[in-house]
């Protein structure tokens, strides 16, 4: 089998996996992490589904990480020739759901949707300094038009 069609394969299935089947809802009232900046999703935004709880995602990730070298063995083959940027993003993904408000999920969500999205050694080679990005932005309340909002 080609690597390239079992990696793509192994990804597809993490991301089918995380959502678990969920139904894209409207997003609207949903802040997310996309393109470096946290954005605050209206109705005029597409239907996402949503990112499962916390209970649900950490048991997901673990089973993920547990067979990581078995079930995702050609997938661990390639991340591990490229320095384990995939696997340290996943883990990266549980420890975000210790937050156990919604911007823990949205984190989660974000590192596991930028896992998935690792297709080429180029774009793994940036995951490590996605993840830092995301882990040196302040934790929300946002307010819309930026910044943190003033409890």
């Amino acid at each position: 089998m080609d690597t390239t069609f079992a990696i793509r394969g192994r990804l597809a299935a993490i991301r089918t996996g995380w959502y678990a089947g969920a139904p894209a809802v409207s997003p609207h009232g949903r802040r997310i992490y996309a393109g470096g900046l946290v954005q605050h999703l209206t109705d005029h935004h597409e239907t996402r589904p949503p990112p499962p709880s916390h209970e649900a995602g950490q048991a997901y990730l673990r089973a993920q990480l547990r067979d990581w070298r078995t079930v995702h063995a050609s997938l661990a083959e390639w991340d591990a020739a490229n320095g384990g940027a995939l696997r340290r993003c996943l883990v990266a993904a549980g420890v975000a759901l210790r937050d156990e408000t919604d911007d823990g999920r949205e984190r989660a969500d974000f590192l596991v949707r930028q896992a998935c999205l690792c297709l080429s050694t180029t774009t793994l080679a940036k995951l490590d300094a996605k993840v830092e990005k995301l882990a040196r932005m302040p934790v929300g309340p946002w307010r819309i038009g930026g910044g943190l909002a003033r409890i």
